[in-house]
């Protein structure tokens, strides 16, 4: 073997070692890095991430975009068999730099955070939620915080969620939940008509699954920067109910929708109310078996309780969730501002019918009204009003000053039964509570009420001026009998010499008094005003104030009205008859029915003793005859009488 043989064969054996020792390096670094994934798994740490991290935005008050920190979140493993949809889901979500909101009446500091939603019922049962945008609030007293469930919505926690409408629509279509789906349904159709918000059906949030609002109290619609929705106080429960206590149980919730109609915005609030017990061990037994035994009574009082508790009894009030509200801004959009109010007095008001539009609450709630020619007011030079309350009418006395200060004094009022769903007595309650008046930037008046609330009347144009000025006394009449006296209205002479006979004569009414008023009874209605009677016959009446009731078909009470309003002259006859005569050639002669006593001594005797009967509606219980029988009257509020 040759010396260059024996040097090939152990370069061929130094190789080969070489190449068993590197496989033997690749299998140890092999071994290496299978541990190193092992440990990284067993301890949750390192390893490629599944999807991009989660953005967190924490935000404190007073927000600004320059201090607003960024930071992230560890996400959670997406499925396998997540697909374009899913993620096509997530991007259509609002990003959180995207959103603003001050807080600082309500919560120091609020979250905003991504959620990937949950599908499928991987909560068991809780309802599925699509990706969407949480906004979690950290409030003052620490009871709130960010490290629940974020898939999970739990009442008890401040929170706000705003979702696009398309996915979650999508969802609740895939889960085959119909009733989710015709609530976001009839929500938008809602806020899209906006009826008066006391009245309307809210529907319960889409989101929520299978609950019921067991009452909705103070719902009022309410703008944000981006769009608008509704606000209102509820009970939100399933079967089973529980008593609600300062704990648990009463929430403010708010559903809105951006003005593009892509994303639906929700809000829960836990409320606390002084007259609620503290916690569950507070709850008296009574109260407990009441609930159980009558879910509905037990929600209509505490729906009470919530209508009439004063803001200060709230927490937090509905005034500072309405700023909490009003301030959320997406895309830097502004919730549209209220008209600017300009001051006045009611002396700008006085000579125009204003119609009664709707009311604000105190927290900035407003509830319109769906028929303002139903409920009037005008304002009278000589410091008098009229008003028309739904079927019914009235009157009475107004005062104010140049500060813008007006005091509307309780008067007469017919007292009709009025239709369903009337608003008489919150218009009537309204007015006699108002204590300021303002103009908007729209002329429509506003009357600030005591509680803080106020109504808005729209001017529907000027009225009538002539005839409004105090009356004067009329001896002329009171000398020929024509004064104090009540006449009845059995027809009349048209101007072509037809007669028109009145079937029921005893409805129409005319009586006048010394004092130079005037009051009358047409038909269903009643009313009054001034008039003049002069030595040569001249009579004219001014303008008269009627009652405006719907009155039966076949009755003459426009033409009885129509030809007082044509009279120019007064002749009496030998048997104490009266002939009023109208200007167009029409005349009727009215029967006597006798004088109307006045005793003004009884009069006054009355108000000393503190029971004095003007200015009262009285209703007729019934009457005694003569030989002492008694007759009960079964409808007293058909029959009034106003001094």
């Amino acid at each position: 073997m040759s010396k260059f043989g024996g040097h090939k064969g152990r370069d061929n054996r130094v190789i080969l070692a070489w190449a068993i020792l590197g496989l033997q390096v690749l299998g140890v670094l092999w071994l290496l890095l299978v541990g190193r994934d092992q440990l990284a798994a067993m301890s949750g740490t390192g390893g490629e991430r599944a999807s991009d991290p989660v953005t967190v935005v924490e935000v404190t008050a007073p927000p600004a975009a320059t201090a607003t920190s960024v930071s992230t979140a560890p996400a959670t493993e997406a499925s396998p068999t997540a697909d374009a949809a899913d993620q096509t889901a997530i991007e259509a979500v609002v990003a959180p730099e995207r959103v603003l909101v001050e807080t600082s009446a309500v919560a120091p500091e609020w979250l905003a955070t991504i959620v990937e939603g949950t599908r499928d019922g991987s909560n068991a049962g809780v309802p599925d939620l699509p990706p969407h945008l949480l906004l979690t609030f950290i409030t003052p007293d620490a009871t709130s915080d960010a490290t629940t469930d974020q898939g999970i919505i739990d009442l008890n926690r401040p929170q706000m969620r705003i979702i696009p409408v398309a996915t979650l629509m999508t969802m609740l279509e895939a889960n085959s939940d119909e009733a989710g789906r015709q609530a976001l349904q009839e929500l938008l159709l809602l806020l899209e008509r906006k009826p008066e918000a006391e009245q309307s059906s809210i529907p319960v949030p889409p989101i929520l699954g299978e609950v019921v609002q067991n009452f909705v109290s103070r719902a009022g619609y309410k703008a944000f920067g981006g769009g608008e929705g509704v606000g209102y106080f509820t009970n939100i429960s399933g079967p089973d109910v529980v008593p609600v206590t300062n704990e648990s149980g009463l929430n403010y919730v708010y559903q809105g929708v951006t003005n593009d109609g892509e994303h639906y915005v929700f809000m829960s609030w836990p409320v606390a109310a002084d007259f609620l017990p503290e916690k569950a061990a507070d709850v008296p037994e009574a109260t407990a078996s009441a609930l159980q035994a009558d879910r509905g009574t037990y929600f209509a009082a505490l729906r009470a309780g919530v209508d009439g508790a004063a803001d200060a009894d709230l927490s937090p009030s509905p005034a500072a969730l309405t700023d909490l509200i009003n301030s959320l801004s997406i895309d830097g959009q502004v919730a549209e501002a209220k008209p600017e109010i300009v001051p006045g007095t009611a002396f700008d008001a006085i000579g125009f019918t204003w119609h009664w539009t709707g009311s604000a609450t105190a927290d900035g709630t407003e509830a319109a009204n769906e028929n303002p020619q139903k409920y009037s007011l005008v304002l009278w030079p000589d410091g008098t009003y009229s008003i028309k309350a739904d079927c019914n009418v009235g009157g009475g006395t107004f005062t104010y000053d140049s500060n813008g200060a007006i005091q509307v004094e309780p008067g007469p009022l017919s007292r009709a039964l009025c239709p369903e769903g009337s608003r008489e007595s919150e218009f009537l309650h309204s007015l006699h509570a108002a204590r300021t008046i303002s103009f908007n930037e729209s002329g429509d008046m506003v009357l600030g009420l005591e509680d803080g609330g106020a109504m808005m009347l729209a001017n529907a144009g000027s009225v009538e001026m002539a005839g409004t000025a105090p009356s004067e006394d009329q001896p002329a009449a009171t000398d020929i009998g024509l004064a104090g006296v009540a006449f009845q209205w059995p027809g009349y002479t048209n101007a072509a010499g037809e007669t028109v006979a009145v079937d029921n004569p005893e409805d129409y009414i005319l009586t006048l008094l010394p004092d130079g008023t005037f009051n009358i009874v047409a038909d269903c209605n009643v009313g009054g005003g001034t008039y003049t009677f002069s030595d040569d016959g001249t009579l004219q009446f001014g303008p008269i104030r009627l009652t405006m009731a719907a009155c039966p078909d076949g009755s003459r009470g426009g033409e009885f009205v129509s030809f007082l309003e044509g009279v120019s002259g007064a002749t009496i006859g030998d048997d104490g008859a009266v002939t009023l005569n109208a200007a167009d050639g029409s005349r009727a002669t009215f029967v006597n029915l006798g004088p109307v006593t006045i005793d003004e001594e009884a009069m006054a005797d009355q108000a000393a003793a503190g029971r004095d009967p003007r200015n009262i509606v009285w209703q007729w219980a019934g009457s005694t005859s003569a030989n002492g029988n008694p007759t009960t009257v079964d409808h007293p509020e058909s029959y009034y009488l106003v001094l």
